[in-house]
């Protein structure tokens, strides 16, 4: 949500859209719902567009500016 500066109730529809496609799981820890890219090899046409094509675009600039600065405000350590 901080990172797109989107609200929860936007990102949750679109998450429950991204899983019910079949392009991530989810598993729950209480309260909260953590979300993972499903691995597949007959998805490598999306991380060729991410990563060919959408990391040069300044939105998606922003984004990763916009979590790197979360992660550092939160103290965080992604994988």
């Amino acid at each position: 949500m901080e990172t797109l500066q989107i609200s929860q109730t936007k990102a949750s529809r679109h998450l429950s859209t991204l899983k019910n496609t079949g392009l991530v799981e989810d598993r729950k820890h209480a309260q909260w719902v953590y979300y993972s890219l499903i691995k597949n090899d007959n998805f490598k046409f999306i991380d060729s567009l991410i990563f060919d094509n959408l990391r040069n675009l300044e939105q998606f600039k922003e984004d990763l500016k916009n979590l790197d600065e979360w992660v550092s405000r939160k103290e965080i350590i992604c994988d």
